[in-house]
């Protein structure tokens, strides 16, 4: 049965209105989110006391988290190991002071402000807000200063190409390291991740 039908079904026998990803379940975003409302429909009128509960493709865990509130047992597998992370967090969320802990904006900028602006600054240092591109070139390049945004000369950005992490790098060359999150392999570059696929 689609998800469409079901859905319908649970309208029209408990007329149930759906408010959709709110709450808890907005915390994060998945492309295969089920509305939550749903499936806690379908988990009461098909589960029992001592019901055990299998998803094989976990996901973001909203089965898993709905499942445990009504004291199911629940199993759940997925191929994608963000979407177990995603689940694990959703399940045992961290205490707030953690979360603020590392949400810290200070303790962020300190760790991240100087090499981010690495691949913005110029050749005299000035820092640029906007960086247009044209077939691997620098075209435009805009910079603010207090509640003003110039345009600026691209000759200052062009001759900062340097290989070492200097001056701006043509961050679309860069190689990346394996990451099975963002289904990368190693060797390939930041283009590769936005390369057009095909319908």
């Amino acid at each position: 049965m689609s998800e469409s039908k079901i859905r319908d079904y649970c309208i029209k026998a408990n007329g149930h209105n759906f408010n959709g990803y709110s709450g808890i379940y907005a915390c994060h975003k998945y492309w295969g989110k089920k509305l939550p409302e749903m499936l806690d429909r379908i988990l009461s009128n098909f589960g029992f006391d001592n019901c055990k509960v299998l998803d094989p493709f976990l996901g973001a865990g909203i089965i898993a988290f709905l499942s445990s509130r009504k004291g199911f047992r629940f199993f759940g597998c997925d191929l994608n190991p963000s979407a177990v992370a995603i689940s694990n967090i959703f399940l045992s969320p961290p205490p707030a002071r953690k979360v603020l802990e590392g949400l810290n904006k200070k303790k962020i900028e300190k760790q991240c402000k100087d090499e981010i602006l690495t691949s913005y600054r110029g050749r005299d240092g000035t820092i640029a807000s906007h960086i247009v591109w044209n077939e691997g070139v620098i075209d435009e390049v805009w910079t603010k200063q207090e509640r003003k945004t110039n345009l600026a000369d691209v000759n200052n950005w062009r001759e900062t190409t340097n290989a070492d992490s200097s001056g701006l790098q043509n961050v679309a060359d860069r190689v990346l390291k394996k990451n099975t999150r963002i289904n990368v392999a190693e060797g390939r570059k930041v283009s590769d991740l936005f390369t057009y696929k095909g319908d």
